[in-house]
């Protein structure tokens, strides 16, 4: 079965911070983990997928690719 991953996309590259399968619980519990500990601090976080990237306002364990990524700032 494929892996699903949680990423944080920076200039160094992309990290996976989390990986899970589909419908195996614990994974994914550990994922929605990272992923509500990163959105508290302040990442946002987008679908990643051949048809582009969409906001995510929640962890959606069906998304193949969750890239996380700090605001943009401008002033």
């Amino acid at each position: 079965m494929k892996k699903h991953k949680l990423l944080i996309f920076s200039a160094a590259g992309d990290t996976a911070v989390a990986e899970w399968e589909v419908g195996n619980e614990k994974q994914e519990e550990v994922a929605r983990g990272a992923f509500d500990q990163a959105v508290s601090e302040g990442w946002g976080a987008v679908s990643g997928s051949s048809e582009g990237a969409t906001a995510l306002d929640g962890f959606d364990p069906g998304v193949e690719e969750i890239f996380l990524l700090r605001p943009i700032a401008g002033g």
